[in-house]
């Protein structure tokens, strides 16, 4: 590959860049890597695509919550009592003595 490009390089003379172009390359090398002040900083978190990520986020769990209510536990309540297993001992005399129960599968 590089014998191929070597002819085209042979085509194009020489130049030196101005000062310039060093002068706008040192200042993005060497000043972005600064401490940056309050102002910056606020303008960088406030930026349209932080902005757009905080708003996608929190569209998405606001989807989830509504649409999915028991992902989180979050299910609706209802006066109705869980489904559950009931025992009922009784003695000799048919008097009940001990009551278990149980919510099915353990919850």
């Amino acid at each position: 590959m590089a014998e191929r490009l070597s002819g085209s390089a042979g085509a194009v003379r020489p130049m030196q860049p101005g000062e310039s172009v060093w002068q706008k390359l040192e200042q993005r090398l060497f000043v972005s890597a600064a401490p940056r002040g309050l102002l910056q900083w606020l303008r960088d978190v406030l930026s349209v695509r932080a902005l757009g990520g905080a708003l996608a986020g929190v569209l998405l769990c606001v989807a989830l919550l509504r649409f999915q209510p028991g992902l989180i536990g979050m299910e609706p309540q209802s006066d109705a009592l869980p489904q559950s297993y009931v025992g009922l001992l009784t003695d000799a005399a048919g008097k009940p003595t001990v009551l278990a129960s149980s919510k099915r599968h353990g919850r």
